[in-house]
């Protein structure tokens, strides 16, 4: 009877299993899973990469929603778009690209805004993402005593609405320097003229008074309305009330006219009709909280408030969720589960909360973990701290970029690691993640299966509530789904012992989940509350699942950490990321110049270009023959001297005759050993035996002869033969036992997209206190993850709920047929069988549809779970088709793989079944195991194999270079050769090491790997392949007629560079910083004539993707740097290998200094003015310090100005460069004649 284990029987490698006791339907499962398993992962290898989109992606430039850009796969965009979709990425439509969006109406400029969001007609958009733009500049607006660091328009807008004159102040450049402009303008009294001789009193600045008045006298400085002396209508302090922007309380006349700071000593208060300032009133630098000093101080965390009924000072601190004190202005980061390495749980969010006026506020970063919230504790003394915190982007995508700029390199290279850590650890995001999966066998020069790899610290969260999205998600967590092969070998005792990769069994499903976590919401984790879920499936032989601890330490990373945060980033690597040039004595960001520090406090700075590539890592199997019993002979040649006799004489001619017989005894041990095929335990008994005996007769053989005094010649022939025969019995007794073989068993793990429990039973509690702790929000993603039917409804409205959208749902799904077209079946109960038999090593899709989404698994076995089926469709996504890539081995391949007749491989294979059950988000699967029936062509192999691709694709080779690495795959294992003229498969030269074994298929077919040598400017390279390498009968065996041609063409000319902008050496000079630059090169040569991919590396960061590239030209724009040296390095590949490299140093200085007069006179009756730059000027006849708006605009926009001129007036004359430096008062005092 044969045994119907699972797939972890079956992996067992099929070979270590009595022929006996195989099933058929175990291989079919290994190869139809393998195979399946080969469309996540085309080899042994482990590429991490980021997710591709498994359909093309295409743009909504406004969706249902109201929300504009969006990207959805291309069959669900129509339906979710208002407007036609763009095919394609939001980076390739125009209508998407990312910019600076003005205001002209109301002067405000928005950066980072798509251009469809960019209304119009008063809305002007611009390629310079961060506005970086005159008309964006912004300076000081005086508006009275207050000010206002907002552009030129915003200022005249905000002029016009307060009835006063603009005065924007274009030389004051940071919000800092205006705050304490405000703080210096002067305020008093301000004298009106009333009906009947009375006099009014405003409190006013100076030059409030002057615009209503136009009457310099009318202001008395430093005095309250309600002086005595001043004689106005005006009474002290009649109330008291908060002024709006303020944080004192102050007193009012009946005037209305706010007068000093509020005290319950009203005559100190008052101060005779003086004005105070707040260091002269009552206590102050004290919060002063209650209703007797309204001295309020908000740094202090007091303010004024009225909500009580009466003005007084109030406390500003508050208490945050751990019932801790804050202070006024302190925000921090609250997370909902453990941070770091990998540990985020599914539905997790960062949170910064923040105390202001007393209140705390909440806004939640951006979810699935695409924003991460930092902070930073300062001290503040008295050992006390204050916390600033902030949403910023999780820059997850670039550690895969690191593994990328090192897939090709040797990491065991000195140094290589250490470079690759610490290029990994320069992204505050990414952490060094080494895997161990073996520590090796040094002593039998076996090296250790282990890798490093640069992962997300802060893994993203993935949206499943689609089939399309839960696509993008598993295609993304298939990057940790890997093989491990362990290499086993039968002992001289009949036993097989690992010797190879040993640690599969044990380590490879824990190390590997957490790769597979790393990756974003994949494989064994947590949700929000501490729910596991194992979205992995592990196989083979002898593997060992999660413990129980190892599942309970997923389950706290739920728990999040007290008193820990993510560090915000050091100011040191916050300028170096922008660009800033590195001090060359220290090696951090060169701050000696204090206006680039001022300029960065007020710059919204964005890193623009870094270009998310994938990336990938190499784990392979290994397999090796090893000598168990080393030091066998050393062993036997100790027991030598107990043989001599005491008479010496006659003993030497007894061992040099042994000694004789010993070496026919090994090299007779050598022979039997090729003839055999022996290898490991068995060729090392071999020898060891063939010595042994040999070395026992031929001392034996020696003494006899020495007493009975025969020539030792005589006696030293029969002792060969003997010996010669004894090894020739004993090494074929070892090759029909197998001693010395080396099998392979394997053990697989597939990394799926995490999938929350069936059913919706914990919905609510997405809403509920425990979870939600009083400030938190439900969202779709906190929803979606605590069940499978868990949806929210009533977004955005402020009674959002989560509910369980199919309560009542306990139906299984309806399974159906889905066939590819063409395919005949016929209905079976509770399934369907496939007419025609399937030719074996041929591509063909097996499917079947769900009523409903739902998950489905199959087997070549009936099973009672759904749990213990094996096969996975779609890699275990939700959806309502469900589909398996496969290809059939042959019955040849079968008997060789099972060494099982092909008559009872047929006997078997009759009824070739794939069991089918699915499970939908309820729960709920069907019962009863729906069947596929189907059969493989039992007809002999006679057909030749396949070649069905070559990697690379296209025959290109690189400059000077005579060989090239190729790979290619075939349909079924076979041996493959070539040769550089078409030849027979046996008269070819070359031969390529290929994978024979059924569980090496991938999803391209069975690969073969070479060097191809001896190449010219033009190839022409012929491939032929024979299959069934197992089978020893020629006769039987199917080669190619006809040779597969590959055509390979040499690089003529080599790549290069040919332009690199900026260029080297030169000076970019602007008047506003960051200053937006653009990196551009040009290709020429090459395998392409100058196409290529370039990169760029800019001073300290890492190697990134030009935003354009692929062709001829490269670009990258949207750089935001600051004054100083910058390098930039770019390195350009084609498709043929070929590489480029040029470098560039450059210079950015920044103009602060107005033009300078250079030339001034008179030409008749106009005046004329040369400047040092390029300027606009303007004149006033009254005032040398005017504002330059209010001016008489000069004609010319050069460095010449000119204008008619009156010798009546006196004309002073102000000139303003392209950058808006304007000197503070006039440079030129002019008069005609």
């Amino acid at each position: 009877m044969k045994n119907n284990s699972s797939i972890r029987g079956l992996i067992r490698d099929t070979s270590l299993i009595s022929r006996k006791a195989i099933s058929i339907f175990e291989i079919l499962t290994f190869f139809i899973s393998n195979f399946a398993f080969a469309f996540i992962i085309a080899s042994y290898s482990t590429p991490i990469v980021s997710a591709q989109a498994a359909q093309p992606t295409y743009t909504c430039s406004e969706n249902k929603q109201g929300v504009s850009c969006q990207e959805y796969p291309s069959s669900e965009c129509a339906n979710n778009c208002k407007t036609p979709c763009f095919p394609g990425p939001r980076s390739s439509f125009a209508e998407c690209r990312v910019g600076c969006c003005q205001n002209s109406a109301e002067g405000t400029c928005t950066p980072n805004t798509p251009k469809a969001v960019c209304p119009s007609p008063a809305g002007i958009w611009s390629s310079n993402a961060e506005c970086n733009i005159d008309a964006c500049a912004r300076g000081c607006c005086i508006l009275g005593k207050n000010t206002a660091f907002v552009t030129e328009k915003a200022c005249e807008n905000l002029a016009r609405n307060t009835a006063m004159q603009k005065d924007f102040r274009q030389n004051i450049r940071n919000e800092v320097d205006c705050v304490l402009l405000s703080e210096e303008r002067r305020q008093g009294a301000c004298l009106i003229p009333g009906p009947n001789n009375e006099l009014g009193c405003k409190f006013l600045t100076q030059q409030e008074c002057l615009q209503q008045t136009g009457n310099t006298q009318s202001f008395k400085d430093g005095f309250l309305c309600s002086a005595p002396e001043l004689n106005t209508n005006c009474q002290k302090q009649v109330k008291k009330a908060c002024v709006e922007g303020e944080d004192k309380v102050y007193w009012f006349d009946s005037c209305g006219n706010r007068e000093n700071i509020f005290s319950s000593n009203t005559l100190q208060s008052w101060n005779n009709g003086r004005v105070l300032s707040p260091a002269q009133s009552c206590n102050p630098s004290q919060l002063n909280i209650g209703k007797t000093c309204g001295n309020c101080d908000h740094f202090l965390s007091s303010r004024c408030s009225e909500t009580s009924g009466e003005a007084q000072c109030i406390s500003t601190e508050c208490k945050d969720e751990e019932n801790k004190k804050r202070k006024n202005g302190e925000s921090w980061c609250v997370y909902d589960s453990k941070l770091g390495d990998g540990e985020d749980v599914v539905g997790s969010r960062h949170w910064r909360r923040s105390c202001i006026d007393g209140e705390v506020l909440t806004e939640g970063c951006s979810d699935y973990r695409q924003q991460i919230c930092v902070q930073s504790d300062a001290e503040v003394g008295a050992g006390k701290k204050v916390s600033s915190a902030s949403c910023r982007i999780n820059r997850w995508q670039e550690c895969f970029n690191v593994n990328s700029q090192f897939q090709n390199r040797d990491m065991t290279s000195p140094g290589v690691l250490d470079e690759f850590k610490e290029d990994c650890e320069k992204i505050s995001d990414c952490y060094i993640r080494n895997t161990l999966i073996d520590s090796g066998h040094p002593d039998d020069d076996i090296p250790p299966y282990k890798f490093t790899l640069c992962l997300p610290k802060y893994p993203p969260g993935f949206d499943t509530s689609t089939p399309e999205f839960a696509s993008v998600a598993d295609t993304q967590c298939s990057q940790a789904t890997t093989t491990c092969k362990m290499t086993y070998q039968k002992s001289i005792l009949g036993k097989w012992k690992c010797k190879a990769n040993c640690g599969c069994m044990a380590r490879l499903e824990t190390e590997m989940n957490k790769v597979c976590t790393s990756l974003g919401d994949c494989g064994g984790k947590a949700n929000i509350l501490g729910k596991f879920e194992k979205n992995y499936r592990i196989a083979g032989w002898g593997f060992q699942d999660l413990s129980a601890d190892e599942i309970a330490d997923y389950r706290e990373d739920a728990i999040p950490e007290k008193n820990k945060f993510i560090q915000a980033q050091s100011l040191n690597e916050i300028l170096l990321a922008m660009g800033l040039p590195t001090n060359p004595n220290t090696g951090q960001a060169d701050l000696s110049n204090s206006d680039i520090v001022d300029s960065m406090s007020m710059a919204a700075i964005g890193l623009a270009g870094t270009s998310v590539v994938a990336a990938a890592i190499a784990g392979k199997s290994l397999s090796a023959v090893f000598a168990l019993l080393k030091g066998t002979l050393a062993g036997t040649a100790e027991i030598a001297p107990s043989f001599l006799p005491t008479t010496l004489g006659t003993s030497l001619g007894a061992y040099a005759n042994g000694a004789a017989v010993f070496a026919i005894g090994m090299l007779s041990a050598t022979i039997f050993i090729k003839l055999f095929g022996l290898q490991g335990d068995a060729s090392t008994a071999v020898l060891v035996f063939g010595g042994v005996v040999g070395a026992a007769g031929g001392v034996s053989a020696g003494f006899a002869a020495v007493g009975s005094n025969a020539p030792l010649a005589i006696s030293f022939g029969p002792a060969a033969l003997i010996v010669v025969a004894l090894v020739a019995v004993f090494a074929g007794i070892l090759k029909l036992v197998g001693v010395g073989e080396t099998k392979e068993r394997t053990v697989s793990f597939t990394c799926n997209a995490w999938l929350p429990a069936p059913g919706g039973s914990q919905c609510s509690k997405c809403t509920d206190s425990s979870l939600i702790k009083g400030f938190k929000t439900c969202s779709p993603y906190r929803c979606q993850s605590l069940g499978q039917t868990c949806r929210l409804i009533n977004e955005g409205t402020g009674k959002e709920e989560c509910v369980d959208i199919s309560p009542n749902d306990v139906s299984p799904p309806v399974i159906s047929p889905l066939v590819s077209s063409g395919v005949q079946i016929k209905t079976i109960e509770n399934g369907y069988e496939i007419e025609k038999c399937l030719n074996p090593f041929t591509d063909f899709t097996l499917g079947v549809k769900t009523n409903e989404p739902s998950q489905c698994l199959a087997d070549t076995e009936h099973k009672d779970t759904f749990e213990e089926m094996e096969i996975d469709f779609d890699t275990g996504i939700l959806g309502k088709e469900h589909t398996i890539k496969l290809s059939l081995p042959s019955l040849e391949s079968l008997a060789h793989e099972t060494e099982t007749g092909i008559s009872e491989i047929q006997r078997q294979v009759q009824d070739l079944r794939f069991f089918v059950r699915c499970k939908d988000p309820n729960n709920n699967v069907n019962t009863n195991e729906y069947s596929i029936k189907a059969c493989i062509n039992p007809e002999p192999d006679r057909t030749a194999p396949l070649i069905k691709s070559f990697s690379p694709a296209v025959g290109k080779l690189a400059f000077n270079s005579e060989q090239m690495n190729i790979q290619m795959h075939t349909n079924e294992p076979s041996d493959c050769r070539w040769s550089l003229t078409d030849k027979s498969f046996g008269e070819m030269e070359n031969s390529m090491q290929c994978h024979q074994s059924l569980a090496d298929q991938t999803i391209f077919g069975f690969r073969c790997e070479g060097v191809l040598t001896g190449l010219r400017d033009k190839n022409a390279v012929y491939f032929r392949c024979l299959d069934m390498p197992w089978e020893t009968d020629a006769t039987k065996r199917n080669a190619n007629t006809q040779s597969q041609k590959y055509d390979l063409t040499r690089t003529q000319s080599i790549l290069n560079i040919t332009s690199l902008t900026p260029a080297d050496g030169s000076k970019i000079v602007n008047g506003i910083e960051p200053i937006t630059v653009t990196i551009s090169a040009a290709t020429t040569g090459g395998i392409d004539n100058g196409n290529a991919l370039c990169e760029y590396k800019l001073n300290n960061l890492l190697f990134a993707s030009f935003f354009t590239t692929a062709g001829t030209t490269h670009t990258q724009g949207s750089l935001s740097l600051f004054r100083g040296t910058h390098n930039v390095a770019v390195k350009c590949t084609d498709t043929a290998g070929n590489t480029a490299e040029r470098s560039t140093q450059f210079t950015i200085e920044l103009d602060t200094t107005p033009p300078k007069l250079t030339r001034i006179y008179q030409s008749g009756s106009a005046l004329y003015i040369s400047t040092d730059e390029n300027s606009e000027c303007a004149f006033s006849t009254s005032v040398c310090n005017f504002n330059f708006a209010n001016g008489t605009k000069m004609s010319g926009l050069s460095i010449e100005h000119t204008t008619s001129a009156d010798s009546e007036f006196t004309y002073y004359i102000k000139c303003r460069d392209i950058w808006n430096n304007e000197p503070s008062s006039c440079i030129a005092k002019a008069k005609v004649y």
